[in-house]
This record gives C-alpha cells, structure tokens and sequence, in this order.
C-alpha cells in the first residue's frame, strides 16, 4: 500500500497513474492556506477517461474538509476550480495481489485467499 498525498494549488492538476493491477482509494480533501478572505465555493473535480465530474464542493467557512471513499481503477486526474488557495487531497494506492476482481469475489473464495496468507483489499462500505 503506498500513501499518496498531493497538494493541488490553483490553477494546476494532477494524474494518479496506476498500473493494470493497481487502484487508488480517495479518502479524504482538505483545504489549506486561504490567500484571501473568500467564502466562494470549490469544486473537486476528477476526470476519467476524458470526462470531467464534481466529486465534492467546499467552502471554507462551512466545509473545509471532505471525507470519501472511491475507488478508481483507472488513471484519475484531479483539479479544482478555485482562485484563493490550495486543496490537499488524500488517499491510497494498492495492488490487488490475489489476481480477483473483489466485487464479484465469492466470500468463500475471499475467505480461503485470507487463509493462504494473500492480501485481500476489503471495501470498508460493504461491511
């Protein structure tokens, strides 16, 4: 598993590059410095395969932080639209070394790749 934090200033992008057996857990945006005293709202956007979706709007006298849980399997690009400061956005990379899909897993089948000692990647939603 590797932590990935970006800070993501105005005006910039960045692109989570993964691998054929790779995903990124997004987990958590904050905002950091505000430049100006602005009550604006941001939206966090990602893009996808060419195509841009708001996954989260803050402002930072009511919401300075979000909390997520979403997973890509694909390479992930991350932006934001706002003028007066930074967003770091938090999450992580990891491989799924049992070669299953672990939506379609059969529990049984995930139970047995627990016993072999193999990492097994839950999605905590699911519980």
């Amino acid at each position: 598993m590797e932590f990935v934090g970006i800070e993501l200033k105005a005006g910039e992008s960045f692109e989570i590059n993964l691998d054929k057996d790779e995903f990124f857990q997004l987990t958590q945006a904050t905002l950091c410095e505000v430049k100006k005293e602005r009550d604006e709202p941001l939206h966090l956007y990602v893009t996808l395969n060419g195509k841009k979706h708001v996954v989260g709007i803050m402002q930072p006298q009511r919401i300075s932080q979000l909390v997520f849980s979403l997973k890509f399997d694909k390479n992930v690009q991350f932006s934001h639209n706002w003028k007066y400061g930074s967003v770091f956005v938090f999450g992580y990379k990891t491989r799924n070394l049992c070669g299953h899909d672990m939506d379609n897993m059969d529990p049984r089948t995930m139970m047995e790749s627990v016993m072999r000692h193999e990492e097994v990647v839950l999605d905590e939603e699911r519980e």
